[in-house]
């Protein structure tokens, strides 16, 4: 009974990503859900409004836990991976009203397991002559990728790297890389209170890092949950011992109290010095940075 009430359905990009998201519970290969991953793929081709970053993101994550090596999986996989709005489309304020849903907040102090491969510097870019140094940007907790790519186009000579921790995020933008054929781009999953040394260690090998940036990351504003922001003492201690004393810590957010935070813990280090954000043409706005702005909100720097 539930097959033809799908097919009969209007369904939005948002329906579709949170269907996918219930999905994760089932068996992939089973005959209805394999049934629905075909009609949710022929709905999605037909879609004059294609989905948000984030309704893409809600759609990987459930289909991560579903066996790739499926064909009605497989298909419905890269349809998303193309089912991103346009530049215009991004303009629209139902896709603003639809972009400020929270992405699926992750506790990074539930995992001490290190995931980033001792080689993955050198697997990223196999291009690297003997001798030769390259300036590097780290994004951390790059999300869906639309940062990093962003600046790798404008930096063609900079290599730029994205470490995030959902693995549906990091395959939706090596897709994405991949797709515009950004050869300076790298997407790393990890944790950056575990992964973070080791990646900038390997930068260090082939060069070094220019900037490092945080962009919106997760506020954690329960105060049980507080320990989990990102930018705390043992990162900030981190970063002192890889990064070169010119080396630039970019950090930005819509929550004031965030940005104040980061700025003390910073200054509690006595190895970096607070300056006033200086604008920076190279630097793509990113997503929840284009709905702030559009919505008439700050972005405190």
């Amino acid at each position: 009974a539930l097959l033809p009430c799908v097919k009969a359905s209007p369904l939005d990009g948002q329906a579709i990503g949170n269907a996918l998201y219930g999905l994760q519970s089932l068996s992939s290969d089973s005959q209805v859900v394999r049934q629905l991953l075909v009609v949710f793929a022929s709905k999605l081709k037909a879609f004059d409004c294609k989905m948000t970053e984030q309704e893409v993101s809600n759609a990987l994550y459930g289909l991560q836990f579903m066996d790739l090596s499926i064909t009605e999986v497989r298909e419905i996989v890269d349809v998303l991976v193309t089912s991103v709005t346009s530049d215009d489309a991004e303009q629209s304020p139902s896709r603003d009203r639809r972009s400020q849903r929270s992405r699926h907040p992750l506790n990074p102090l539930a995992s001490s397991e290190s995931r980033l491969p001792s080689n993955f510097v050198a697997v990223a870019f196999p291009g690297t002559l003997s001798g030769e140094r390259c300036r590097y940007l780290v994004d951390i907790g790059c999300d869906m990728g639309g940062f990093v790519r962003g600046v790798a186009q404008s930096r063609p000579e900079m290599r730029v790297v994205g470490l995030e921790m959902r693995s549906h995020a990091v395959t939706y933008a090596v897709a994405r890389a991949r797709e515009q054929g950004l050869q300076n781009a790298a997407f790393a999953q990890g944790n950056a209170n575990v992964d973070l040394a080791c990646l900038l260690r390997q930068v260090q090998d082939t060069g070094e890092v220019e900037t490092v940036t945080v962009n919106f990351p997760d506020p954690h504003l329960l105060p049980e949950h507080r320990e989990r922001r990102v930018l705390r003492g043992s990162l900030v201690k981190v970063l002192a011992e890889h990064l070169l004393p010119e080396t630039e810590v970019l950090f930005q957010s819509d929550l004031a109290l965030l940005v104040e935070e980061a700025r003390a813990a910073f200054t509690v280090s006595r190895c970096f010095r607070a300056t006033p954000w200086q604008s920076r043409q190279d630097l793509v706005d990113t997503e929840r940075q284009k709905v702030v702005r559009r919505s008439g909100g700050t972005v405190h720097k």
